[in-house]
């Protein structure tokens, strides 16, 4: 178990190299070269070796697009709100992509990417929903929700996987208070409310009308 530990603490000092590395690469979607970086990212995405890889490479273009919307958003919020949907979409897929992985190694390597990316997102999202109107923080409380949902379910999948939860990867301290207050409670409302109503399935009983039946029958 230590030596799980450290090489998750390992792979996610390396990953937050990475995310200063792409963040510091970001360009504005205004550029001439940018349709070219855009494409250069999804053959990067296409000819990755493995799922787990490839999980790498499009969290990496999420937090561009985070970044980006960052950097455009006291400019154009429209486009802000647009390269936030492309956020969330973009996480979507990794969380697809996720549920292919079959092996237990990558599994966990896969949950702790997720893990310490989504808390980084966060963190940039939030700093977007600040810069933004009221009336343009529809689209980005969405890419902040998806981000900080899909922390926790990382966090709880590898706290599954591991036993416990690295202390480098808490989203807590990148987040507001105020703004995790305000994100994400319908959804969580939402699993509660589903998880209550699979366990009062389990609790309901099939009713036998076959005395009834049987009754109607003979008379």
């Amino acid at each position: 178990m230590k030596k799980l530990t450290v090489f998750l603490i390992l792979a996610i000092t390396l990953l937050m190299g990475s995310y200063a590395v792409a963040e510091q690469s970001v360009i504005s979607p205004e550029h001439p070269l940018y349709q070219l970086r855009r494409a250069a990212e999804l053959g990067s995405e296409n000819l990755a070796p493995n799922e787990l890889v490839r999980s790498e490479i499009m969290v990496l273009n999420a937090g561009r697009r985070a970044a980006e919307a960052r950097n455009i958003s006291e400019v154009n919020e429209r486009r802000a709100m647009e390269l936030s949907e492309e956020y969330s979409e973009k996480m979507e897929e990794v969380k697809k992509l996720g549920e292919r992985i079959s092996e237990n190694a990558r599994k966990q390597d896969f949950e702790a990417l997720v893990a310490n990316a989504t808390q980084h997102h966060a963190e940039i999202l939030s700093q977007v929903r600040g810069r933004v109107s009221e009336n343009a923080r529809e689209a980005i409380d969405r890419a902040l929700n998806n981000s900080m949902m899909g922390h926790q379910r990382a966090l709880k999948k590898l706290e599954e996987h591991t036993g416990e939860i690295p202390e480098h990867i808490n989203i807590q301290e990148r987040v507001p208070e105020h703004v995790r207050d305000n994100i994400g409670t319908e959804d969580r409302n939402g699993e509660e409310n589903d998880e209550q109503e699979g366990e009062n399935d389990k609790k309901e009983e099939p009713v036998d009308n076959g005395g009834e039946e049987n009754q109607t029958t003979e008379n």
